[in-house]
Formats: C-alpha cells, structure tokens, sequence
C-alpha cells in the first residue's frame, strides 16, 4: 500500500505527486529518526557533563591557587597592607585598637589615644581590619630588636598594661633589653637593688617578655 506524502502547485494549478513509499520503509525511517534523536541527547549529555567537570576542575583549581597565595603571606605583610588603617587586636587579654603606622618582620606601632606605642607581634592573640597583603619592597625587614635600638637612651615604659617597667634604655641585646630603672614613677613588680651608693641597678628584661613598648609621656597621660 502506497501514500500521497506530498502536494506541488505548478502552472497556476496545484496537482498531487505521488511518493510511493513503502509503509515499511517509513517504519524504518522513523525509527531512524528517534534513534538519531536519542544519540543527540546522549551527546548533549555527555558535553553538559564535560562543561561540569570543567568548570569543577577551574574552581579546584582556583581553590588551590588560593590556598597557595595565603600559605606564602606573611602576618606582616597583611600588616604593612593595612598601614594608615584603624584595627583592633588583642595583646595579653587586653583589647586595644588604634591605627596602624609602621610594621617590621615581629612587631608594629599603632596611633592610640596614649601616643604611639611598639607592639610585639608574639604578644598579640587576635587581630582584625586587616586588608590584602603587601611584600616588602627591601630585603632589609627591621626586627623589633632593631627598633628598640632605635630607642637607647631614651626613657621608656615595657608592658605598661601589664606588669610595667620605667626607666631609660640603656642598651639592647640579642634577646634581651637592659634598663635603668627611674627612681620616681617607681617599678610595680622588679626588684631593683642600690650598689656601692648607686642610684639603681640596671635591670636585663628578656626581649621574649616585652608585649608593648611605650613612650614615658604615654604612660601619664
């Protein structure tokens, strides 16, 4: 048995042609057509489930990337990132905050309502307002032993909310600080001892114990 599949209009006047095309063939032909639009799905499958795999192993490895860059930052060079900013931290349970000024590789100075003060990075617990990291443009990254050097003969006061110590800075170690302690605005907990009709004896402060260092006119204020 044969079908008309088909009309055409020619010469101003439209006539049947006839496809003679088998029932079975036509059979055939559908079935074709289903199975060529099942392998276009499958194939449309299999691209959406690579762009899936592709854009995980992009995250992965945006992740990794990430992970890296935090592994290589330092502190302090978070720190140096944030200089001129106003942040908050934490040094021996105390909460404190002002703006950040200068950094080394252990320590900063930050601008509190007392004056400036040293901050020994050891000493600090928890920090936050910190922005992206900042290298060192010198391979030079001064020590807090090498800013207290800056300080020698100077009068200053070591841990002041704390377990404080005033006197002049006489000398500073590897890993210690020496001091004279002052007479008056006198030691909380140190004992200092006269020798030979001295004044005072000088006082050797492990560097490792130093939290803040401040000025003396912050510490009456």
């Amino acid at each position: 048995m044969f079908n008309i599949v088909s009309y055409i209009y020619e010469n101003g006047r439209g006539h049947a042609r006839l496809n003679l095309v088998d029932k079975n063939d036509g059979c055939r032909l559908e079935n074709f057509r289903l199975e060529l639009m099942t392998w276009q799905t499958e194939i449309e499958r299999i691209g959406a489930r690579i762009e899936w795999e592709k854009r995980a192993a992009l995250l992965d490895e945006a992740e990794d990337f990430s992970q890296a860059e935090h592994a290589s930052v330092s502190l302090s060079q978070r720190i140096r990132g944030s200089l001129g900013k106003y942040v908050t931290f934490y040094v021996d349970d105390r909460e404190l905050s002002g703006m950040l000024i200068e950094c080394g590789a252990d320590w900063f100075t930050y601008q509190s309502q007392l004056g400036v003060e040293i901050v020994s990075l050891d000493h600090v617990s928890q920090l936050s307002g910190l922005s992206l990291a900042i290298p060192s443009g010198s391979r030079y990254v001064p020590t807090l032993n090498s800013v207290l050097r800056r300080l020698i003969g100077l009068r200053i006061v070591i841990n002041r909310y704390g377990k404080s110590l005033h006197g002049e800075l006489l000398a500073v170690g590897s890993d210690y600080i020496v001091i004279l302690p002052l007479m008056t605005g006198w030691v909380h907990t140190y004992e200092i001892s006269a020798v030979s009709g001295e004044s005072a004896a000088e006082i050797y402060v492990p560097i490792k114990q130093i939290s803040i260092v401040s000025g003396e006119e912050s510490a009456q204020r």
